[in-house]
């Protein structure tokens, strides 16, 4: 007695939404009832049935779904079960050849699951499983509409893996896809996938096939022998005449049963518009037994279908659609190339080496590049675009002419030529040489002899007829003037910029210290007096003339007169002035205010208030050097040189006055051991009073230090304490 340990059941509902179909309850377009294999049992096997229908009838689909389990040879009901329906959806779209019809999928999923003891399950002929009656089949020219009925039918060996290895439990099972459309009158065909699972992997070519056959549609029995019976066919159809004009065909077995996938190519010419119900079933054959059917039910939609014709393309200068132009052009030139079509409302797009050209879609396109052009020509409510047949552009490279001169280059000496080259040089070419833009006489030879200055092309033209011509080569006649350098004044070295030299005639080449190229640099020629040159030749192998020039190069001593200085009011200080001992130097001291002298080198500055002083030192050729320095006049601070700290209230604190104008002073005050006594900062110091850390210090002498600011000026002394 075998026993249900797990049971499983995959119910897929997919269907269809037509945008141009009413919406009716369980209206369905199609079906199919597949097996899986579940993993986590030898024989855990799972079912899945696919029905197409529309949007508004999924909710009209029951929660749960019966299927009976039936055995082949007397029809016996060896069980029955139920599934759930899921929630997932799945959705899809097929478009007709124009775009403008469609169909939306959208799948629904039941499951349960599902094992088969292979003791109980041994009949020889098999058994099968049908669905309960469910919906009505979507209304259809060749077939009766009523219930749709789904069936599956295995083979006991079906439950047995192979003794040679290979896996009798793997199955076949149809890719989702319920609808397409077949253009009346023409060969049609589509490609409907067969998924394999698990993926089958076989030891040989030879013991695996899965064939392919027509069936009728199954639906309900009512009062039968059968829990179902054959779709009634209408008038002119039958299994083997499902769709007007015969089939469709289908393969006999499947191209290639390896890997994951195969697609079964379904095709016919149906003769009549409509929609029409097929039915075709999956044979699995292992060793010529077969294992297992895999039944499906479908839907083809036959339209009218309209084509566009495809243009011819004329070729014409640009312009001008009725002058004839050549596909061989020259470079630099183009064609203009203009569609030709009888029908009206027709949309273009352009095409270069099968591949469009961005905004080029109206009748006519200007060529340029080669390549193989067509125009692709569209029109709203007709099929594919078509192509005109291709057009081959060729473009032909023009010479690329260039002048040579030959020795001595461009200069043309006095009663000399010089010869120009054209090139390239090749049989059929063609020369013809112009100065100054005016063709000359007995020219047309790829060489031509110079006589006079001026600016010299050549035009080539090979011997297709492209041409082109030479950038200019420029010849001038050497120039007899006399040769001369512009005096160059007095350059101060420590100030002197690059001197750009000028000299006539232009053309010639400077030397000299400190001279690069056109430029004297002072600096690199040093102080002195340098002698500089300039030679200018008339051309090539022409003689050669040189000019001299000499130029001073003048150092002035840089002014250094050191640190800032401080002092307090009414004190003064020698301002250095670099100790410069030089009879040639000019010294200026600006301003002359609080100075003995502003002309001396050293002069005594004695400043009422802070003043920066500035000295300009110069040569009498003119070159100068600048420095200077701030001296600092402080106010006075009266600092007493004793105090007695008694408590009488007489003279008791060290009192600093004037300080208030130092916010950032510093006060020190030292015993004779160096140890700081007193020590105060900024503004608002407070007295010293004679203690340290609250004991009195002893009469005596005792040192300080008042730093007016930080890297200020510095005031030193002894202080008395008496008591």
């Amino acid at each position: 007695m075998w026993q249900i340990v797990k049971q499983s059941l995959w119910l897929i509902f997919g269907f269809c939404l037509l945008s141009n179909l009413p919406s009716l309850g369980q209206r369905i377009f199609g079906a199919q009832l597949d097996r899986r294999i579940l993993s986590n049992d030898r024989y855990a096997y799972g079912l899945t049935a696919t029905y197409f229908t529309d949007q508004a009838s999924v909710s009209a689909f029951p929660d749960r779904l019966s299927l009976r389990l039936y055995r082949k040879i007397d029809n016996k009901l060896i069980q029955e079960f139920t599934a759930s329906k899921q929630t997932l959806n799945r959705a899809y779209t097929a478009f007709n050849c124009n775009k403008e019809l469609r169909t939306d999928y959208v799948s629904v999923v039941y499951s349960r699951d599902l094992t088969l003891d292979p003791a109980e399950y041994s009949d020889f002929d098999g058994y099968y499983i049908v669905s309960q009656p469910l919906g009505t089949r979507n209304a259809s020219q060749n077939v009766a509409s009523g219930p749709v009925v789904l069936y599956h039918w295995f083979s006991p060996a079906y439950l047995f893996d192979s003794p040679d290895g290979i896996n009798a439990r793997s199955v076949v099972q149809w890719a989702d896809d319920c609808y397409n459309y077949f253009c009346n009158d023409l060969s049609n065909n589509f490609a409907l996938g067969i998924n394999f699972v698990p993926q089958l992997q076989f030891r040989s070519s030879g013991s695996v096939e899965i064939k392919y056959r027509l069936v009728a549609p199954f639906t309900s029995y009512p009062g039968g022998p059968l829990p179902y019976r054959d779709i009634t066919w209408k008038s002119n159809f039958s299994v083997s005449n499902q769709m007007p004009g015969g089939g469709p065909a289908v393969p006999e077995s499947a191209p290639n049963v390896y890997g994951t996938r195969t697609n079964v190519l379904i095709s016919a010419t149906p003769t009549q518009t409509g929609v029409f119900t097929i039915g075709f079933v999956a044979e699995f054959f292992l060793n010529n037994r077969k294992l297992n059917e895999v039944y499906r039910e479908y839907q083809i939609e036959n339209i009218d279908c309209y084509f566009v014709k495809p243009a011819t393309v004329s070729i014409s200068e640009v312009g001008k659609p009725n002058v004839p132009a050549e596909a061989r052009f020259c470079e630099g030139k183009s064609v203009q190339l203009n569609a030709q079509t009888n029908q009206s409302d027709v949309l273009y797009q352009w095409l270069r080496d099968g591949k469009p050209l961005a905004g080029s879609t109206t009748v006519t396109l200007v060529v340029r590049e080669k390549g193989s052009y067509q125009v692709v020509v569209s029109k709203r409510g007709t099929c594919e675009p078509i192509a005109s047949d291709p057009l081959a552009i060729e473009v032909l490279p023009p010479p690329t002419a260039t002048i040579a001169t030959a020795a001595p280059g461009t200069v043309l000496c006095p009663n000399a030529t010089i010869q120009l080259k054209a090139s390239p040089l090749a049989s059929g070419y063609k020369y013809q040489w112009f100065r100054n833009d005016i063709a000359l006489d007995n020219s047309s030879e790829p060489t031509y002899e110079a006589k006079q200055a001026g600016r010299y092309t050549v035009r080539v033209t090979a011997a297709s007829q492209c041409a082109d011509t030479s950038d200019a080569t420029t010849l001038t006649a050497a120039n007899a003037a006399e040769t001369r350098i512009e005096a160059v004044p007095v350059q101060c070295l420590n100030t002197a910029l690059p001197y750009p030299l000028k000299a006539t005639p232009a053309g010639g080449t400077f030397a000299g210290p400190g001279v690069r190229n056109d430029t004297l640099y002072a600096k690199l020629a040093g102080s002195g007096t340098h002698e500089l040159t300039y030679t200018v030749s008339s051309g090539t192998g022409c003689p050669k003339n040189t000019a001299k020039q000499s130029v001073v190069v003048v150092e002035v001593p840089l002014v250094d007169l050191g640190k800032d200085k401080q002092l307090f009011v009414n004190q003064s200080v020698v301002l250095n002035g670099n100790q410069i001992i030089n009879d040639n130097i000019i010294y200026q001291w600006s301003p002359p205010t609080g100075l003995d002298n502003a002309t001396i080198k050293n002069p005594t500055a004695t400043p009422e208030t802070t003043t920066t002083y500035k000295l300009k030192l110069s040569t009498p050729s003119g070159c100068t050097s600048e420095g200077s320095v701030t001296v600092f006049v402080l106010k006075p601070i009266y600092v007493p040189d004793a105090f007695t700290p008694d408590g009488d209230g007489i003279n008791d604190r060290w009192k600093l006055e004037g300080l208030e104008n130092y916010p950032e002073a510093e006060t020190t005050v030292f015993n004779r051991w160096g140890q700081v006594v007193y020590h105060a900062t900024g503004l608002n110091q407070t007295p010293f009073d004679g203690t340290y850390s609250g004991l009195l210090l002893p009469t005596g002498i005792y040192l300080f230090k008042i730093q007016t600011q930080p890297n200020g000026h510095v005031m030193r002394g002894k202080l008395l304490i008496l008591r």
